[in-house]
């Protein structure tokens, strides 16, 4: 894992979902009626975590194992505490969006933490 693309690539997901009305759950995107909408497409304005990990790869045009690196992360950040992974993070009914942030930025600070050891 290159932690600086990881970072990166985490750093573009959080900044997309930063503001509360862009993210959603249980799906991977919506539009602003608040219908399905695929992560990538031009009319998508809020995403889940995973929606905004696929949005944050085709934005950075970086490469899918950057994407896999950063969600495998995210799985280990929640996991941990909750034993469910990132989705069922993202959609379980108590999840907030701070909540999401959180995790984010905890997988972050685990990216930074690897790489001084290093």
């Amino acid at each position: 894992m290159k932690s600086v693309d990881v970072i990166s690539h985490l750093s573009a997901m959080r900044n997309l979902l930063a503001d509360e009305k862009r993210w959603t759950k249980s799906v991977s995107a919506r539009n602003a009626d608040g219908d399905i909408e695929l992560p990538t497409s031009p009319s998508a304005v809020c995403w889940c975590v995973v929606g905004a990990s696929i949005r944050a790869h085709d934005d950075l045009r970086n490469a899918s194992q950057v994407a896999d690196d950063a969600l495998s992360l995210l799985d280990h950040v929640v996991m941990a505490p909750n034993g469910h992974g990132v989705v069922a993070f993202n959609d379980a009914e108590e999840t907030t969006h701070a909540d999401v942030l959180a995790v984010i930025d905890r997988a972050i600070a685990l990216v930074k933490e690897e790489a001084a050891n290093d």
